[in-house]
């Protein structure tokens, strides 16, 4: 009998062993069910309903220009010459630094930034995967100034990527992939990037680019060192040393963009910065176009940025599911749909989304494709009137 019982017990405790863990376990994969389904709910995006722009350089003197070095010092003074030469395939023209906006050296000037780029694209190719990387990095370290120059190699390598064979060049097949890579990342820092203070983002191009108050020229300028007189005394810097040149002008009364919306921005999971500070009595005219798929009603159904009552109501009975929307800062959420004109009753940023029923906005649903906004804004001066507060 006692030799039974402890027989007994010792199959009760190793029932026990392995029913508890396997009972756990069951739990565990219970729960990573559970959490893989709360996964498949898309995570809303970043707010920007408290977002302050920073402060603004301050105007210059007359007569004085602003000089960005591009190891990223800043400078303001003026230059030591009333006037330079621009080599153009039309002739020689003299520009007067008082004609000057805005002045930015083109890869021809800057030949150790061109043979940098062209090494870095090649390294794209390379055989190991750390030195992809690394050039990647670099590349998407530069910014989107450097994606004419990615998409002018990209081209070229589809164009030179075919053998005689009809096979494709793993070389010149692994650095598009790459090239590829790099140009999605600048495109959406690009779209993502700039607001109104930011030093522009401008491709570079062979050729140095000179904005005047009536016309853009591109060519090859001369000097090719400038004297700078700064607070600090006499400074002499090179153009491969210069990232642009720019002088004040006093219309900067209107400013024009264009944002790109897409599908993924719904006004319940997060709003499309534009990039745009607004201030009260500033005049916002809106246009905009392109489509997006109603995926959850089926047969390629698709919403322009006006919106259609059969995708039901955002807004009962005033914003349509698909319709455009805006905000500014954290204020009310407005129909825009696909053309608007309105002034400005508060300060904040100008924001963008789409506005969709409430059952469909949750969960796993998409959008695939967007709506290209142009905003064109005219700012409030000091004699127009202030909205009421």
């Amino acid at each position: 009998m006692g030799r039974w019982h402890l027989f007994s017990t010792m199959v009760i405790a190793c029932l026990l062993l392995v029913v508890s863990p396997l009972s756990i376990a069951r739990g565990e994969i219970f729960l990573s069910k559970r959490s893989w389904r709360s996964q498949t709910t898309l995570p809303p995006l970043p707010s920007h309903d408290d977002y302050r722009p920073p402060k603004q350089l301050p105007k210059h003197a007359p007569g004085e220009v602003r000089i960005a070095l591009r190891d990223g010092t800043l400078l303001t003074g003026k230059l030591g010459v009333k006037q330079f030469s621009v080599q153009t395939k039309y002739g020689v023209l003299s520009v007067p630094v008082n004609r000057l906006r805005r002045f930015t050296p083109g890869l021809d000037s800057q030949v150790a930034l061109a043979n940098e780029i062209k090494g870095l694209i090649s390294k794209l190719g390379a055989a190991a995967m750390s030195e992809r990387e690394k050039a990647r990095k670099r590349l998407v370290g530069l910014g989107p100034s450097v994606l004419g120059e990615l998409r002018k190699w990209r081209g070229s390598d589809k164009d030179d990527g075919e053998k005689d064979d009809g096979e494709k060049d793993d070389g010149h097949t692994e650095r598009s992939k790459q090239m590829k890579k790099v140009i999605d990342q600048l495109d959406e820092l690009d779209e993502e990037g700039t607001d109104e203070f930011s030093v522009p983002t401008a491709a570079w191009i062979h050729g140095d680019r000179i904005v005047t108050t009536t016309f853009t020229i591109v060519g090859r300028v001369s000097p090719n060192e400038f004297a700078f007189v700064s607070k600090y005394g006499l400074i002499r810097v090179t153009l491969a040393d210069i990232r642009s040149i720019e002088r004040d002008v006093d219309d900067k009364s209107k400013l024009s963009r264009t944002v790109q919306v897409e599908g993924k921005y719904l006004a319940q999971r997060g709003f499309r910065s534009s990039g745009i500070w607004l201030e009260p009595g500033d005049q916002i005219t809106i246009k905009a176009a392109g489509a997006i798929t109603m995926t959850p009603w089926g047969k390629g159904k698709t919403s322009t940025p006006a919106g259609k009552k059969e995708f039901g109501w955002y807004v009962n009975k005033k914003i349509e599911g698909g319709a455009l929307v805006g905000k500014i800062g954290g204020g009310e959420i407005v129909k825009l749909g696909s053309e608007k004109t309105f002034t400005a009753q508060r300060s904040g940023l100008l924001q963008f989304a789409i506005a969709m029923q409430q059952d469909y906005s949750q969960g796993n649903h998409l959008f695939p494709g967007g709506y290209s906004v142009h905003v064109r804004v005219t700012r409030a001066t000091d004699d127009d009137p202030k909205p009421k507060k």
